[in-house]
């Protein structure tokens, strides 16, 4: 074969594995549990948690269910406005939660971490992590990032609250919060905030930017790659950038069997913000090798999308998703047509003044698939249509998410152009042949899922959150 496997789904109309689909309890959204965040799966079931419009870092509801999505435990923590939530880290056999509090009579804020069971019980006494000089909670003085394998926790922190930016101490624990190295991490430039992180085997990959002059007027987003030995306390780097490019915001990916991981994003020349094609570094654990790529969007792709005769891919018109790294050396980028439109309107108010308000227009098309050789060749692209349009609402329920199997590429995602309420899901195979069916039929259904809050728990198990807005919200679990 000539990358990963796709599965053949009965989907397709094909034989194969069928699906087995699991509900969660819905849970009535109130003002109090208004955002979801799902944490994923371990050893003792599936884990999310949800927060308050008005209290987004504390009051924080727990949510646990077995595997089979039965709810086993419900509880709320950190009650008190004076706890500021940083990280919910998901460990295998239950979870931490790490925050912080203002200690004013030091004039220090610690930095703890509760410890829970798989039952939603606390374990022993809250921990003090660490501690940095202020007054006041901030969201940049910690930064704490789970492992993929959800067995090591790495908790940084500038040496001075005044130099936000570094240098860094940076601590490594075990999944039982047992401190294993410590390290310092010096970054030798100022930086504006640490984002996309992927910690494996005690090593620390981050993308740190900072703002940087572009011609005259424009100011743009330098971004480094950093790599940080956590046991070892080394750092190398790849700028993300050089004088001829700049990339977009990106994400990481992990490669075939985790073997390497993979940070993407488009890439435009210096001086504009018309992208001209995909960028990629990979990293692999085996060898340490790194490899950048640069590749130009091809003819068909842009014509697939835009129409014949199109050329370029204007500001805004393409929004990077997905990376997915073939085991032969190949690569597949995943990417939607996006636009935003903003409308002011005039209006009247009831005195009889006029008025301004602005209309956001989130207008969500087609998805593009490309699969490119080794040698950066096009193997195969495939646009998925689609028409989502929506009103004042940031996309909520647009997009798609989008998971890998152990054979194939499943992309899901809300029919909205005929207000039909079914939530469709579309397969890929090896060649780039697929087709669409119906996931959920909407009149049985009534509601929507959250397409791209999607979370991957496996090589053959995924959950797709769903509202309905009589009931609340749910979790629908997909095995294959």
């Amino acid at each position: 074969m000539r990358f990963l496997l796709f599965l053949i789904l009965i989907l397709f109309g094909l034989d194969g594995l069928a699906q087995k689909m699991s509900w969660s309890t819905p849970i009535k959204i109130t003002n109090s549990n208004y955002y979801t965040h799902l944490l994923g799966e371990n050893a003792e079931g599936v884990y999310y948690y949800q927060t308050g419009k008005g209290a987004r870092f504390n009051n924080i509801q727990i949510i646990a269910l077995d595997h089979n999505m039965k709810s086993k435990a419900r509880q709320e923590f950190l009650p008190s406005s004076k706890q500021y939530l940083h990280k919910a880290v998901l460990v295998k056999n239950g979870l931490i939660l790490f925050y912080s509090e203002v200690d004013k009579k030091n004039n220090e804020v610690n930095l703890f971490a509760k410890r829970i069971n798989g039952k939603l019980e606390e374990v022993g006494q809250d921990i003090k992590i660490s501690s940095i000089n202020g007054n006041q909670l901030n969201r940049d003085y910690f930064t704490v990032v789970g492992s993929h394998y959800l067995d090591e926790i790495v908790v940084a922190q500038p040496n001075n609250s005044d130099s936000l930016s570094g240098p860094f101490t940076v601590s490594l624990y075990n999944s039982q919060l047992e401190l294993q190295k410590k390290s310092n991490l010096d970054l030798k430039v100022r930086y504006d905030g640490i984002t996309k992180s992927y910690l494996r085997n005690g090593i620390w990959h981050f993308v740190a930017g900072k703002e940087a002059k572009s011609g005259i007027f424009n100011r743009v987003k330098r971004k480094v790659l950093f790599r940080h030995n956590a046991r070892l306390g080394s750092t190398n780097s790849i700028k993300l950038f050089n004088e001829e490019y700049n990339t977009t915001e990106g994400d990481f990916h992990f490669g075939p069997a985790d073997s390497t991981v993979v940070f993407s994003s488009l890439y435009y020349q210096k001086d504009s913000l018309e992208p001209l094609g995909y960028f990629s570094a990979s990293l692999n654990f085996n060898n340490d090798r790194i490899d950048v790529r640069k590749n130009p969007f091809p003819k068909v792709m842009i014509e697939d999308l835009f129409g014949k005769g199109k050329t370029e891919v204007e500001k805004g018109e393409l929004l990077h998703q997905k990376t997915i790294q073939r085991s032969d050396g190949g690569i597949i980028f995943i990417s939607e047509k996006r636009e935003i439109d903003a409308q002011v309107i005039q209006d009247i108010s009831l005195y009889g003044t006029p008025q301004n308000y602005t209309r956001y227009y989130y207008y969500y098309y087609d998805i593009s698939v490309l699969s490119l050789n080794p040698n950066g060749t096009v193997d195969w692209h495939k646009t998925i249509k689609k028409e989502q349009i929506t009103l004042n609402d940031e996309g909520y329920y647009s997009s798609f998410g989008c998971e890998v199997t152990s054979n194939a590429l499943l992309f899901i995602y809300n029919d909205l152009s005929r207000k039909s309420g079914n939530v469709l899901m579309y397969g890929i195979n090896p060649n780039g042949e697929g087709s669409s069916e119906i996931l959920i039929n909407g009149r049985e259904f009534d509601g929507y899922a959250i397409p791209k809050e999607s979370v991957q728990l496996s090589a053959n198990s995924l959950i797709v959150p769903m509202v309905k807005p009589r009931e609340g919200f749910t979790l629908l679990r997909l095995d294959f």
